[in-house]
């Protein structure tokens, strides 16, 4: 794969945003998602059964091994993907954790909101292109609507 990648016939890179968890934390979150035989597949990998856990039940998320500046391994919960037109990371607010939403993470410490860029030696999952697809027309639609409401703010004004 090579950059940039073409999303609605425009080129772009793409960004996924999600919660960073350490090796300790992956640790105590796999129990508590996976099956015994997911966590068995590649002991002291958390990640594998993970990620196993999420492709068994058809949730379009994955968690990706990276490196913070501190050149710690961290872990990245993807929840959301996004497309950088410009090349450059994207302003995206990511939400805290809401253990309402996600009471798995209870107990687990702090949890950092990142956003990186997809590792360009890694292929796409199946799903990222449709997700990125559809918060793309998002995007936009609701770009189309702010000029549309502009416009009209600016009729009544004249």
């Amino acid at each position: 794969m090579s950059y940039p990648i073409h999303i609605l016939s425009s080129p772009c890179v793409p960004y996924v945003i999600g919660y960073s968890l350490n090796y300790a934390q992956m640790l105590q979150l796999a129990p508590r998602l996976c099956t015994p035989e997911e966590l068995n597949l590649v002991p002291d990998h958390p990640e594998v059964a993970l990620n196993q856990h999420l492709v068994s039940g058809k949730i379009q998320q994955a968690f990706l091994p990276y490196k913070e500046a501190d050149g710690l391994v961290y872990y990245l919960w993807i929840k959301g993907v996004l497309p950088s037109f410009s090349g450059k990371k994207p302003t995206f607010i990511i939400p805290p954790v809401d253990l309402k939403v996600y009471p798995d993470l209870a107990g687990l410490g702090h949890v950092k909101r990142r956003c990186i860029i997809w590792p360009i030696y890694l292929a796409l999952p199946t799903w990222f292109y449709p997700r990125l697809t559809t918060f793309t027309q998002m995007q936009l639609e609701k770009q189309k609507k702010k000029q549309q409401q502009q416009e009209l703010e600016a009729t009544n004004n004249a």
